[in-house]
């Protein structure tokens, strides 16, 4: 079974990419996903899973840490169940690529042969994250065979070329590509092999995550919620690195992602009879967050 890694920071574009990778394989192999996320809710999951593939999530841990055991059961379970041709790995934004392919190389060897490693770098947020996170962010871009920087649509060509120039400092022999909505040549990408030998990689914790999970029946208003998402960047709400949601309104569902200072919004389908909502960072104010969320929605009217 051929596996696919696909690794980033919170926000980066990781499940843009791993939509774009299945889009591209659609109809020509027997492809399976098993998506990471640290929150209870299982939101990344859900929208790879309307491509109608066989998707596994393990949620509430880091697949590299403390999943660590439910990360090789769940691989031998899809290699077992699916017998896919390719597994397409995209671990949360804050695990250690290296320690993923250690466990990949060594604990799940017989029936794995690792493909590709790809990591997806915000250029909006690189030089914020690389400040904040110094040798665990390092450390993620150090790995992969190939590097997106995404969003390059966002800054100009100059900020570009600096973000370039860092990243393949950082990585003197990855394979640079700037992208928007990370769009790029699948089956070169797919077919871009990796191999460090016998390298045993270190694994770099994360400094430190707080978690805040929201579920509910409510639905809400519109221009409150749209106040709200804004207000996250404000730090009322505590230090918040990434949050993500899907939020019923009477007519149809927004879809919030929100990463560092940058918002975006869609309207979707409705996935579930529930509004839901995530949130990541170093100190998270659960009790404003809780109160700010009845407030906007119509349950307060």
């Amino acid at each position: 079974m051929k596996v696919d890694l696909v690794t980033g920071f919170l926000g980066a574009g990781k499940t843009t990419l791993v939509l774009n990778i299945l889009q591209e394989l659609q109809g020509k192999e027997k492809v399976a996903v098993l998506v990471n996320e640290m929150g209870k809710i299982g939101l990344d999951g859900g929208i790879i899973r309307e491509k109608s593939l066989q998707v596994l999530e393990l949620t509430q841990g880091c697949i590299c840490c403390s999943l660590k055991g439910n990360f090789i059961d769940g691989v031998n379970k899809v290699y077992q169940i699916y017998r896919p041709e390719r597994l397409i790995i995209e671990p949360t934004g804050i695990a250690s690529p290296g320690e993923l392919i250690n466990l990949l190389k060594y604990d799940l060897a017989d029936i794995i042969e690792l493909s590709s490693v790809t990591g997806v770098v915000d250029a909006v947020e690189f030089f914020k994250q690389q400040a904040n996170f110094g040798n665990f962010y390092a450390n993620q871009i150090k790995i992969p065979k190939t590097l997106l920087i995404n969003k390059c649509d966002l800054i100009s060509d100059e900020e570009l070329e600096t973000v370039s120039w860092a990243v393949q400092e950082i990585n003197p022999h990855a394979i640079i590509i700037p992208t928007k909505y990370c769009i790029t040549d699948v089956k070169s990408l797919l077919n871009t092999s990796w191999d460090n030998g016998d390298m045993n990689f270190k694994n770099e914790p994360f400094p430190h995550l707080d978690i805040f999970n929201w579920k509910n029946v409510v639905e809400f208003d519109e221009q409150k919620l749209l106040e709200f998402a804004q207000n996250l960047k404000s730090g009322k709400f505590g230090r918040i690195y990434r949050a993500k949601g899907f939020f019923n309104l009477s007519d149809k569902v927004i879809h919030i992602e929100w990463v560092m200072d940058m918002i975006n919004y869609k309207n979707r389908e409705k996935l579930n009879s529930y509004s839901v909502l995530t949130v990541l960072g170093e100190v998270i104010y659960k009790d404003k967050l809780n109160y700010a969320l009845n407030d906007c929605s119509y349950m307060s009217s």
